[in-house]
């Protein structure tokens, strides 16, 4: 059974088209599980409606305004053995859920994170992609160094979620989270393939040098003690 965790927030503009690009790729006993924080439009509208046409789809609410806690919420009410997170306003390419659900054929792997195709608003491609790299596998000093985890193409294993969570209110993102902790049971491997139309849109706020990099080395900070409880819960289970 696959699982895909979704966290809305304000989508109502993308998420037809998100939807809608995810649920030909599900088979009958899969199911897309999209938590919904408070949101002044209408995403709560289209997303029981959603529901209403197909059983696949989930709704929970997350009381929670924030992105972390949304996702960890959509992640702790998945209940496949593998894990797709998506974000509310990209595109999924068709091929994109049975190409990860090749690569967890092999054992080793825990988490797999894809590339993506640049796009605007309107989902037109950007003149600027990012540069192809080959296929690796990512470590846990690359993620802390500068992370190579993008959410909305990240691929899990149910057993990471049993380390993962919960996650803490502290952490800047879900995604470097959750690839250190795959990082510590397995493989994070990375596939070259753009599986994704990944939307760029809205102003973009640039702090000063001081802030971004302050702030930078908070969120690592972070994240090292996110890997410290991390391998203290490994230890644990270990043991019980």
């Amino acid at each position: 059974m696959l699982s895909v965790a979704m966290a809305v927030c304000n989508g109502e503009k993308y998420l037809d088209e998100q939807i809608a690009s995810i649920l030909p790729q599900l088979a009958p006993e899969d199911e897309l599980v999209i938590s919904l924080n408070p949101s002044t439009d209408r995403s709560g509208e289209l997303l029981q409606a959603w529901a209403e046409r197909d059983a696949r789809i989930r709704l929970v609410q997350c009381p929670v305004a924030a992105v972390v806690a949304n996702f960890a919420s959509a992640l702790g009410h998945c209940r496949g053995e593998l894990i797709l997170c998506s974000d509310q306003d990209d595109l999924w390419l068709p091929g994109k859920a049975e190409r990860l659900r090749q690569v967890f054929r092999e054992p080793a792997v825990m988490a797999a994170v894809h590339a993506a195709e640049l796009v605007d608003a309107g989902g037109k491609p950007l003149p600027v992609q990012e540069a192809e790299k080959p296929p690796h596998d990512i470590t846990i000093w690359q993620i802390l160094r500068r992370n190579e985890v993008r959410g909305c193409c990240l691929a899990l294993r149910r057993t990471v979620l049993d380390i993962a969570l919960p996650l803490p209110e502290a952490l800047p993102m879900h995604d470097s989270a959750l690839g250190l902790a795959a990082a510590c049971l397995g493989r994070v491997t990375y596939l070259p393939e753009r599986l994704l139309r990944y939307r760029r849109h809205g102003d973009n706020y640039s702090p000063s040098r001081r802030q971004r990099i302050g702030k930078m080395l908070r969120d690592r900070m972070q994240l090292v003690h996110y890997l410290t409880l991390v391998r203290r819960r490994m230890r644990a289970a270990d043991h019980a």
